[in-house]
């Protein structure tokens, strides 16, 4: 299967199952026929840019990111930083995030979003994100933008 069509079927998988792990793929894909490792999930999970949300039951669920305009994304990044970052920090062209857990993901695409022209790379994990800025100045702007929002 290629890599497509096994990224569509992890879609369908999340509209109609409840996913709460990569092995949750791995388990449904199987029972349709499809091989393949948790590894693969889990560069599927980073190309797709799926998040976490709460559960209907208990715990989380992968969801795809919702789409939104620039300036929606804004807003919403503001909001979300104002909750959930617990400290930033810059060194020459890095800035470094903390975030309340489970919430760095949410933030991943709205930070690329927001800061698209000012981004070389984004790495995120459960609670810390690591921007990568194109230059020293940018990392500066990044960080002055995100003081004013949470002030």
């Amino acid at each position: 299967m290629k890599k497509k069509e096994r990224q569509k079927k992890l879609a369908e998988l999340m509209t109609t199952y409840e996913i709460t792990r990569q092995e949750d793929f791995v388990t449904y894909l199987a029972k349709e026929g499809i091989s393949v490792t948790q590894a693969t999930i889990s560069r599927d999970i980073k190309e797709l840019h799926l998040i976490k949300v709460p559960g209907s039951k208990q715990g989380y669920r992968y969801s795809l990111p919702k789409v939104v305009k620039p300036k929606e994304a804004m807003l919403k990044l503001k909001k979300i930083l104002g909750t959930s970052l617990i400290n930033s920090d810059r060194k020459e062209a890095f800035v470094a995030l903390k975030t309340q857990p489970g919430t760095a993901f949410a933030l991943r695409s709205l930070l690329e979003e927001v800061f698209s022209g000012e981004l070389f790379t984004l790495l995120a994990d459960d609670n810390h994100l690591l921007l990568i800025a194109n230059t020293i100045e940018d990392a500066k702007k990044i960080q002055e933008q995100l003081n004013l929002w949470i002030s």
